[in-house]
């Protein structure tokens, strides 16, 4: 535990994302005024982080040193104060963040701004690096993604004579999943506690429908995303009757994308994906979160390795009628790591699979040395490859190799590093990205303004 004694309960968000970035192993918790005494009592002894706000600037303690920073009105004091505590921090653990001191969960936002005022790539790079710390790698990144969404936008950007947009996009929740996984902090309930209430629930959704189908008449409608939770723990008699009165109200005509989220592979079944199917939905994407089955028991994820396969199969089948499927990963991702990896070794894999190949870095580093197995290095090979590092890259490839001779992975890897095959050439081939087919308008329009992965991890 590792707690953080601070003044002012308003700045509690940014102070607990920060320290909790720099601290990823701990449990964190942020005491302030507002807490309980026996809850403050608790935890005193677990204090190692004072932080005091005063109108002039703000003091924090950390491990028994002292930091000052003076508070000049030639900026904003929150973005200084958070600026202040990165440097603090990063100081502290001799550790710096690929994202700085963004939290939150859009960093493409602040890109999407600077390009709409004809900022170039490498201005924009420059304004991340110096002014929240971020990477290179991830402020290019975010230049890459505003650039994409920019794109994608104006393809389905409708103006009136008046000069106002008439498109819009339709978002349907269903907050009820088969269990609640312990890293979720989505609105979502069981759907076993409130099967009675779920009918109720579609009753008044189809009401806001109607509503929002009113108020946008006129307007032309380019996607549609029913999400969650998981929609599919609707009953198929429920999904029918919800789906057919949404294409009654809106006027399809015009939509690039229909997706429906099956979020959870134990909730998938045949019945269902006729429903879908008999309502034109264009996509579905499910979540495994991970293929590693030892990280879905302990988050509390009942859908096995085993039953997201079969859902797969079943998907791929239905694909001849006219889906598209997506694998959207959250927690990890699905990659080709092997079955017998470690959590970290395991995280490595996916981060590399998403080209977050700094974390992939970090989550490799903490295996000791004397637990590096061939594994670790041809991950390691592959991560720093992917950052233009090829000494180091063809160092662990050649140790990976050395330790299993035999394995065609590990060889077939080290050749593309030897004989100039492009790093983007191997990754096409083996490691997908995170949303497999085409046109897929709802979650590029979601997604890509959201970053993660998973992942993914500080937005502004």
């Amino acid at each position: 535990m590792l707690a953080v004694e601070l003044n002012r309960a308003n700045y509690e968000y940014d102070v607990h994302s920060l320290v909790k970035a720099f601290y990823p192993e701990e449990q964190v918790s942020v005491l302030t005024s507002e807490m309980g005494e026996a809850k403050r009592e608790s935890l005193k002894a677990d204090i190692r982080i004072r932080i005091l706000l005063e109108e002039c600037g703000a003091s924090v303690r950390v491990d028994g040193a002292d930091y000052h920073w003076d508070f000049t009105e030639n900026q904003e004091f929150k973005y200084g104060f958070k600026c202040f505590l990165y440097r603090v921090l990063s100081q502290a653990t001799g550790r710096t963040l690929p994202w700085g001191n963004l939290t939150g969960i859009r960093p493409t936002k602040i890109a999407y701004q600077l390009l709409e005022e004809g900022k170039s790539g490498r201005e924009i790079v420059e304004y991340y690096r110096e002014k929240y710390y971020v990477s290179a790698e991830k402020a290019e990144l975010s230049v890459d993604i505003a650039r994409r969404e920019r794109a994608l936008i104006r393809t389905v950007s409708h103006h009136g004579k008046g000069g106002e947009d008439n498109g819009y996009s339709l978002y349907i929740g269903i907050p009820f999943c088969p269990t609640t996984c312990l890293y979720c902090s989505f609105t979502s309930f069981p759907v076993s506690g409130y099967r009675k209430l779920v009918d109720a629930y579609v009753d008044c959704l189809i009401r806001e429908l109607e509503y929002a189908a009113e108020c946008c008449r006129g307007k032309i409608l380019d996607t549609v995303y029913v999400g969650g939770g998981t929609p599919t723990t609707l009953e198929p008699e429920q999904m029918d009757r919800l789906l057919a009165r949404l294409k009654a109200l809106f006027d399809f005509s015009t939509v690039k994308e229909f997706t429906v989220e099956a979020g959870r592979a134990d909730s998938i079944t045949e019945a269902k994906l006729q429903v879908l199917r008999k309502h034109g939905v264009s996509r579905i994407s499910i979540n495994p979160q991970t293929m590693n089955q030892e990280t879905l028991d302990y988050i509390g994820r009942r859908a096995s390795v085993e039953q997201v396969q079969q859902a797969y199969d079943q998907i791929m089948k239905e694909k001849q009628q006219g889906y598209t499927y997506g694998r959207n990963q959250t927690y990890g991702g699905y990659s080709r790591s092997s079955a017998n990896d470690s959590i970290p070794l395991q995280a490595a894999a996916n981060y590399i699979a998403n080209r977050h190949f700094e974390e992939a870095l970090h989550a490799l580093g903490s295996i000791s040395s004397e637990e590096r197995n061939a594994r670790w290095y041809f991950y390691s090979a592959m991560a720093n490859a992917g950052l233009g590092r090829n000494v180091t890259a063809k160092e662990h490839i050649d140790r990976a190799v050395m330790l299993e001779p035999s394995n065609m992975e590990y060889r077939q890897f080290k050749q593309h590093i030897e004989f100039g095959g492009t790093w983007y050439q191997y990754m096409g081939r083996g490691y997908e990205r995170p949303y497999a087919g085409t046109g897929n308008w709802c979650l590029s329009m979601l997604f890509l303004n959201m970053l993660c992965q998973c992942c993914c991890f500080r937005p502004c």
